[in-house]
């Protein structure tokens, strides 16, 4: 009977032991769950606030990139203006050039024949 109630010991507290580890255990899961939650949102509301910092970023960046666009457009337009007057003050160079060789030609013309002018 010695035996017996011994054995019945052992295993109560075998029992009670591995009752009190398996519940302790869950717990401790719980609360690692808890934490990791609590990880996760923190990262997650730093994602958010990223995000919205990004977005924001990137829509001042659209508008300084539309403003700039428009700029760039406007300078062409100002750069096709100012060859279209290079083009005709090179036009006119020639001409006065072609001009001024018409001019020596008669002008040579006149002093050979002996014309005062």
């Amino acid at each position: 009977m010695l035996r017996s109630e011994i054995i019945i010991a052992v295993i109560g507290a075998f029992v009670s032991s591995f009752g009190l580890w398996f519940f302790s255990r869950k717990k401790h899961r719980l609360e690692n769950i808890d934490m990791a939650i609590g990880t996760w949102q923190k990262i997650v509301d730093n994602l958010e606030t990223r995000i919205d910092r990004l977005l924001k970023d990137s829509e001042s960046l659209r508008e300084e990139n539309n403003k700039l666009r428009q700029e760039v457009s406007r300078l062409g337009l100002e750069i096709e203006k100012f060859k279209l007057e290079n083009k005709r003050k090179e036009d006119y160079v020639m001409q006065i050039a072609e001009l001024e060789k018409r001019n020596r030609y008669f002008m040579r013309i006149l002093d050979d024949r002996g014309i005062v002018y």
